[in-house]
């Protein structure tokens, strides 16, 4: 059987050919780096310093913890699409932003008002975030954190 090299963009257009070597190694490193965020994170209580995080839209203050998850899940998107959404959420004091996995490569980002309001909803087609879910809170449009940080 021959070997298939894709590029992880290209895996949404091919979704017939069977799953490469390449493909399973991306599958262990996923489950190795997820179960390093995930032993990680409990240890991220608090912040000692603050990271910025700027787009066309504006720029996100990180926490110790978001950095950590932008830097090692190689999530730079994902602070991208909640800072993208800011100027929508004006006035929006606290928000609560859940990224969850929906199949293997889909997910779904929801923002909340941290009570049951939703605010925003977007699908995400294609991702290899290795978590299964994760929950940021926004403070005052600028401030991103991790619950375990407040």
């Amino acid at each position: 059987m021959r070997n298939f090299v894709l590029n992880r963009w290209q895996l949404p257009c091919f979704p017939h050919i069977l799953v490469s070597q390449d493909m399973k190694k991306t599958t262990i490193m996923n489950t190795e780096i997820r179960n390093e965020i995930t032993a990680n994170l409990p240890y991220f209580t608090g912040t000692i310093q603050t990271w910025e995080h700027r787009t066309p839209f504006g720029k996100l203050i990180l926490t110790d913890g978001c950095n950590y998850i932008r830097k090692e899940a190689q999530s730079r998107w994902l602070f991208d699409l909640i800072q993208s959404y800011q100027p929508r959420l004006k006035g929006e004091e606290f928000q609560t932003w859940t990224l969850e996995k929906v199949s293997d490569t889909k997910f779904l980002v929801t923002c909340t008002d941290g009570d049951e309001r939703t605010l925003i909803t977007q699908k995400i087609q294609y991702s290899d975030f290795p978590l299964n879910s994760i929950t940021f809170w926004v403070v005052d449009g600028m401030t991103c954190l991790l619950p375990s940080e407040y």
